[in-house]
């Protein structure tokens, strides 16, 4: 089943989620109003408390709204290769094969996936492996990523390892 779709106008690019990053920035705003509103000025109060509630609710607030602002690209996949933010990683006449992969860390239950591109250096055509984090909130499924890499590969004419 070819998922032609998913490449649009010649390029799939993959971005933070900017209703994840709003979303987590305006909680995080609300809490932090939450705990400026139950100070209460008049009686003693321990500031230490109140310092760490302000930054491990104002900071994050910020961070993510900034990252929904800014929304960069992170991952673009068009005719030239496999880009990660904003640097080549592998032309297609370079790339040996593409997929997904699960890194997982001992004690974790956090999902860790990664995209692991293995790939030829032109001068020494030396294979290189690098495996690309993932997040968690990104715009495109590691599913429409692979189908991607896919149709351009097939569309390259090149023949390549799957």
């Amino acid at each position: 089943m070819e998922e032609s779709y998913i490449v649009v106008d010649n390029f799939l690019f993959v971005r933070e989620s900017v209703f994840f990053d709003f979303l987590i920035s305006f909680l995080s705003f609300v809490m932090f109003i939450g705990a400026f509103v139950t100070i209460n000025f008049s009686t003693g109060y321990s500031f230490g408390v109140y310092k760490a509630v302000f930054s491990l609710t104002l900071f994050p607030a910020i961070i993510f709204l900034i990252k929904g602002i800014r929304n960069k690209i992170i991952i673009l996949i068009n005719a030239n290769g496999i880009f990660y933010r904003g640097k080549l990683i592998a032309s297609w006449e370079n790339l040996v094969s593409a997929y997904i992969t699960e890194d997982e860390t001992p004690g974790s239950f956090a999902v860790n996936f990664k995209l692991a591109i293995v790939y030829n250096v032109p001068e020494t055509w030396e294979r290189y492996l690098i495996k690309l984090p993932m997040s968690t909130t990104q715009n495109k499924s590691e599913e429409e990523i692979i189908s991607a890499i896919n149709i351009y590969v097939k569309d390259s004419g090149i023949k390549k390892e799957n």
